[in-house]
């Protein structure tokens, strides 16, 4: 009993004590700020690496680009009508980077040889073989033999390539011999088709025969064809 009483003596005078502080403080007292105890924080990841750039997309398996080598001969570079590579038909061969015959030639002599490649080694694909004999049916037979040749020497990938079948046509047009009959046809089309120049045309009709030149100058008389060039209208012969 007499230790519970010193206790609350003890209480009593602390109580008392601390009454008569603040009775005797006149000012203003700091406000009391209570201590926030953080909780236990999880470990941080290390700082963010920057991210990676993106790497060059390849090309699918499959696939030639127009600027890939089909074989060890030089079969042309693609570029653009007007000169630029970076913008150039699907197929279309850089007239400068191929050599047409400066001696006297005749690309009317002798038969195009039958059609022959290999199948597309991902899907059905009649493309090249259409596109084929329609060489064999608006070329020259010299000129179409050369196409079908190309067209026989891609793999049963690159045959999967639409531009490549584009680019066996168009390299075999631009190395035909020069045919001074074509100039008459190459008169009437510059005449209705501004944007087609005289050497362009030249170049074009000399490895077409009689309906392939009659199918390039109906092409290029009609203003949708103009308009897309003579590249487009030697695309689609059929």
């Amino acid at each position: 009993m007499a230790e519970a009483l010193r206790i609350d003596r003890a209480l009593f005078a602390s109580l008392t004590f601390g009454m008569a502080g603040l009775a005797c403080n006149t000012g203003r007292s700091a406000p009391v700020v209570s201590v926030v105890e953080i909780p236990v924080q999880p470990p941080q990841p290390d700082a963010a690496t920057p991210p990676v750039s993106a790497e060059k997309i390849e090309d699918v398996e499959g696939h030639v680009s127009p600027d890939d080598p089909l074989d060890e001969e030089d079969i042309g570079s693609s570029a653009l009508e007007g000169g630029d590579a970076a913008w150039a038909p699907c197929g279309f061969v850089d007239p400068s980077t191929v050599t047409r015959p400066t001696s006297t030639c005749n690309d009317d002599q002798g038969t195009a040889r039958a059609c022959a490649m290999k199948s597309c080694s991902s899907s059905r694909f009649p493309f090249p073989m259409q596109k084929c004999e329609a060489y064999r049916r608006f070329l020259k037979p010299k000129v179409a033999d050369k196409a079908i040749d190309c067209l026989a020497k891609l793999t049963s990938q690159q045959v999967c390539d639409a531009c490549n079948t584009y680019r066996c046509g168009d390299l075999a047009m631009k190395t035909a011999c020069p045919d001074p009959s074509a100039d008459a046809t190459c008169a009437r089309i510059t005449a209705a088709c501004r944007s087609v120049s005289m050497t362009d045309c030249k170049t074009y009709l000399a490895g077409l025969n009689a309906a392939g030149r009659a199918k390039m100058q109906s092409c290029l008389s009609a203003t949708s064809g103009c308009g897309f060039g003579i590249y487009s209208c030697a695309e689609s012969l059929y």
